[in-house]
């Protein structure tokens, strides 16, 4: 029984490991997103067509 505790404690942990990291992961493409559609905003504020 308590070798099958520590084996749910392991899978468990790493599934929030994994989760964690793919929300991490999302939210940097996001930023990126975000700072590419500012930039090409800027440049098309200043007369270059980038779109």
């Amino acid at each position: 029984m308590n070798d099958l505790f520590f084996w749910y404690c392991v899978i468990v942990s790493a599934v929030l490991q994994y989760a964690e990291w793919r929300a991490r992961a999302a939210r940097i493409k996001r930023q990126e997103e975000v700072f590419i559609f500012n930039l090409k905003l800027w440049l098309l504020l200043r007369g270059v067509n980038v779109f």
